[in-house]
This record gives C-alpha cells, sequence and structure tokens, in this order.
C-alpha cells in the first residue's frame, strides 16, 4: 500500500501539472498494487475525464463507487462526465446523490443545476444554483449560472444582478462580464454591452464567443466595419462558432 500511495500522489502531481497521460500511468500503477482504493479509481476517472474520455471516466467512477458506496465525490465526478456525454438524467441522478451524500456540496448543488439548465428546466436550475450560493455566497460560478437560468426565463434584472454580483466576487472573470453584455445588447445599451465584452476579451483573449457578441453589439448599433472584424476574430479562432458565421453572413461579409 506504501508504493501505491506513492504512485496515487505522483499522479496527482502530474495531473495538477496538466500532464493528464503521465497521471493515468501513475494511477494505473496505484491501482495495480492496490485494487482496493478507491480513490486511485476516482483519480484516474479525473484524468481521463479532462481529457475528454468520458466512458473511460465512467467507467472509473462506477469502480470507485462499486468500492466505497459513500463515495460523494465520485458520484458527482461521474455527473459531469454524464453532462460531457449529453445524459442529463444521469447526470442529475449522480449529483443527487451526491447532494444526500453531502447536503453541504455546493458544487455539487451547482452541477446538478448546469445539467438541469442544459436539460431546459430552468426553474429548478435556479433552485439549485440558489442552493449553491446559500452554502457558499462567495460562489462566483454559481451566481453566473443562475443568471444565465434567470436570462432565459426573461428575468433579466435577476440576470444582471447576478452577473453583477459574480463580478463583485471575481473582477477577472471573463465570463460574467461576456453573460452580463448579452443582457445589455439584449436591452438595447450597446456601448455598455461593448464595454462588458471588451473586458472580457482583455482577461481572455481566445474567448471566441466574447468576440461574437462584441460584433453582435457593433452590429445593432450601426457600426459594420467593427462588427465584421469581431465576427472575423471570432471565426478565426473558433471556426465552427455558428454565431459568428451567421453574423457574417447578416452583414453579406465572408470570413476572411
Amino acid at each position: 500500500m506504501l508504493l501505491a500511495g506513492i504512485y496515487l500522489n505522483r499522479g496527482v502531481a502530474q495531473a495538477d501539472k496538466g500532464l493528464y497521460e503521465l497521471a493515468v500511468a501513475d494511477y494505473t500503477q496505484a491501482i495495480t498494487l492496490w485494487p482496493a482504493g478507491a480513490e486511485a479509481f476516482s483519480d484516474r476517472g479525473d484524468a481521463y475525464e479532462a481529457q475528454g474520455h468520458h466512458d473511460l471516466a465512467i467507467a472509473d467512477y462506477t469502480r470507485a463507487i462499486m468500492l466505497r458506496a459513500d463515495y460523494a465525490q465520485a458520484y458527482n465526478n461521474r455527473g459531469i462526465a454524464y453532462r460531457g456525454k449529453g445524459l442529463f438524467e444521469e447526470a442529475i441522478a449522480d449529483y443527487s446523490r451526491a447532494i444526500a451524500l453531502k447536503p453541504d456540496d455546493a458544487q455539487a448543488y451547482n452541477n446538478r443545476g448546469n445539467a438541469r439548465e442544459a436539460a431546459g428546466r430552468h426553474d429548478l436550475a435556479i433552485a439549485d444554483y440558489s442552493e449553491a450560493v446559500a452554502i457558499r455566497p462567495s460562489y462566483a460560478e454559481a451566481f453566473n449560472n443562475r443568471g444565465l437560468a434567470y436570462r432565459h426565463e426573461g428575468q433579466r434584472d435577476k440576470a444582471l444582478a447576478d452577473y453583477t454580483q459574480a463580478i463583485s466576487l471575481n473582477p477577472n472573470y471573463a465570463e460574467a462580464y461576456n453573460s452580463r453584455g448579452v443582457v445589455d445588447d439584449d436591452l438595447g445599451r450597446y456601448d455598455q454591452a461593448i464595454a462588458d465584452f471588451s473586458t472580457a476579451i482583455a482577461l481572455r483573449p481566445d474567448h471566441a464567443i466574447s468576440y461574437s457578441n462584441r460584433g453582435n453589439a457593433y452590429s445593432n448599433k450601426g457600426d459594420r466595419d467593427k462588427a465584421i472584424a469581431d465576427y472575423r476574430r471570432a471565426w478565426k479562432l473558433a471556426p465552427r462558432l455558428q454565431s459568428a458565421l451567421d453574423g457574417l453572413k447578416s452583414l453579406g461579409a465572408a470570413p476572411w
């Protein structure tokens, strides 16, 4: 078990550096030496999931749960893998099990909210995000996510309040600036929207959707040249981003 622990710890260190293939190799060594170790299976599942190998991750999380039936984190993480496959009902079931095992787990509520939001259950998603921020009032991501759900429900004022709170908690949260910009654009506040999209881009220069959204705001404002420039930048960063292509098409412009 001692040697297994060494491999396990080295795997964690490799994963922290983003070296997921090396981490998988170390976790596999730990599992070979200690097949009853639920943590090694769960951690290897994390490394697989980080690489987009959802099925391998699910298999490892399932093995971890078989070894330790009360492993709340493994249920939560398997839910993430299920959501990655678009299996929202399975994801919701796993998040619910994680919450039952650990009722104060703000992340599990946030994740279940994400799955419910993806499934179009905005009201239930809002309830989950509200639980998450009640447990952890500093949870900027949950505020941003609740804002998204409020926007989908047509409650723009509440959405704006949540995005602003997320930004207050994390001033470097590019996604929250982008989210707030979208609502301002919806409301015809194009200059405010452009300012938020510009901040998001400054924080994350590779954030294609913020370029595309700023293009929308420029287009709505009547600034065709700046809109085209932003749509083209978005397309270069993400050639499959449909909103950028649609924006260019609406202005009669090509991506290049």
